[in-house]
């Protein structure tokens, strides 16, 4: 994820933005019903333009879309991933 700055925090201070500062977006999974690929950006266009980079032209299938984080959003577990 990356880190955005909305004002000018004090000289080596990190500061994360939250949905609650500023509307995040993020890409949804239609199948799955949840955000994939840890795509979480400022605009929606970022947004796309990172899923174009991370998977290319698989990017304009009908299953993925660019949505709104909410703020209490909790994304479920990974099914295709086994649990430990």
């Amino acid at each position: 994820m990356r880190h955005y700055m909305i004002t000018r925090p004090m000289s080596g201070a990190v500061v994360k933005v939250t949905s609650k500062e500023v509307p995040l977006y993020g890409v949804w999974n239609d199948m799955q019903k949840r955000f994939v690929f840890g795509i979480v950006e400022t605009t929606p266009r970022r947004a796309e333009k990172a899923l174009f980079r991370r998977i290319g032209k698989s990017a304009y299938k009908w299953r993925y879309s660019i949505k709104k984080i909410p703020s209490n959003w909790r994304n479920p577990h990974n099914p295709n991933w086994p649990k430990k």
